[in-house]
């Protein structure tokens, strides 16, 4: 689950189905694929804060993806 901001409103709330974090890991593998990112040699380290918004989440599925995640 994230949330919006909530500057224009109250904060929303969106659920992600396992679909969607497949999707976020996939996309996430991609980005690093094209960052040439080797897995063998770098590391990932995720700067945001641990909260429930989607760029967290984005760079976490990404390590997983790209098998940066150990």
């Amino acid at each position: 689950m994230f949330f919006t901001t909530g500057r224009s409103a109250l904060p929303t709330a969106f659920v992600l189905t396992r679909y969607d974090l497949r999707i976020l890991e996939e996309v996430g593998r991609r980005i690093l694929e094209v960052a040439a990112i080797d897995s063998s040699e770098d590391k990932i380290v995720n700067c945001f804060p641990y909260a429930p918004h989607l760029a967290f989440w984005q760079v976490y599925y990404a390590g997983i993806g790209a098998r940066c995640s150990h």
